[in-house]
């Protein structure tokens, strides 16, 4: 009975919504929660589709039949939360929005410019400071003018504890305030270009749900923020990603003139960013992961921005 069939569909942000029945499909789609691109399933269905395909909920006629009723209550698939991925034939590709690769760019690159910026100024103040704490050391006041101290020890002890309230007078008159607000408004606009990245991600992922993806966009950049967990979740999100769209990209063939990406590049980009904590790696490393980060978030711009292109109505 077509009664006892559950359906789920997938909402606004790729979110498995479900069970419900077939009269509450034809609501949604009414009301327009559920669009002609929405993906739905049932036990029966060997794959989601689109609901435009499926006959009864947009075009008039009797409901579709149910050959193989199955339990109603079991949830689409394993592991994926839109369920089974989508094998061979046209991809149901998702609406998905744009994403900003020059404006992730210049933000990143401005902030690390910055930083660089200030710690140069800092290091010059600290320069300065120490020629001037020099100068001061070669002037200082003779031990036999420092009061009525006759012993020689406590007169070195006492033009010691001078030389060192001048010293810190002296850090105080040149703290390098200029560089603290340089380097402010550069982690500033790292902070900018972070939130530019998890969008990003937020996105590609979403791009993947009708593929049987192996986590959802909310998991995907939600994990990343688990302290410790993170170094093993961050695998997933970028490396994990990269296989993932590689996989169906392969398996569709809507989907060939689409940007390719190289899991390898993602993989080792992640471990080249581990290597910075290494002593000595990190002399080399340091240099080469913005770069290589840089690289792998460019293609994943590409297949954000194409997808999005792609779901856009003819």
């Amino acid at each position: 009975m077509m009664s006892n069939v559950q359906w789920f569909y997938a909402d606004a942000q790729q979110q498995q919504q479900g069970p419900v029945a077939f009269e509450q499909i034809q609501e949604l789609a009414a009301s327009g929660q559920i669009q002609p691109a929405t993906l739905i399933w049932n036990e029966s269905m060997p794959n989601w589709t689109a609901a435009s395909q499926v006959q009864g909920i947009f075009n008039a006629g009797p409901p579709p039949v149910i050959s193989t009723p199955g339990n109603p209550y079991a949830a689409p698939g394993s592991g994926s939360p839109l369920g089974a991925p989508v094998a061979g034939g046209s991809y149901p590709i998702p609406p998905v929005k744009k994403v900003s690769y020059p404006l992730f760019l210049t933000t990143f690159i401005a902030g690390i410019v910055l930083y660089v910026v200030a710690f140069g100024i800092f290091i010059a103040s600290v320069a300065k400071t120490a020629s001037e704490m020099e100068y001061r050391k070669d002037v200082s006041t003779p031990l036999e003018t420092i009061g009525d101290v006759k012993n020689l020890d406590a007169q070195r002890e006492a033009a010691a504890q001078l030389r060192a309230e001048q010293q810190a007078e002296l850090i105080m008159e040149d703290f390098p305030m200029a560089a603290i607000g340089v380097a402010t408004v550069g982690m500033i606009l790292l902070l900018i270009s972070a939130i530019l990245g998890f969008i990003c991600i937020y996105r590609a992922w979403c791009c993947l749900q009708p593929g049987g993806a192996q986590t959802t966009p909310g998991k995907a950049v939600g994990f990343l923020f688990i302290p410790f967990f993170q170094l093993y979740w961050i695998f997933v999100a970028y490396h994990g990603w990269s296989q993932d769209w590689t996989r169906i990209q392969a398996s569709h063939g809507n989907l060939a003139g689409m940007p390719r990406v190289s899991p390898p590049l993602f993989l080792a980009t992640l471990i080249t960013g581990f290597c910075i904590i290494i002593p000595v790696l990190n002399l080399i490393t340091i240099l080469a992961y913005p770069i290589l980060y840089l690289i792998m978030m460019a293609q994943m711009h590409k297949v954000v921005n194409a997808m999005a292109t792609a779901s856009q109505p003819r």
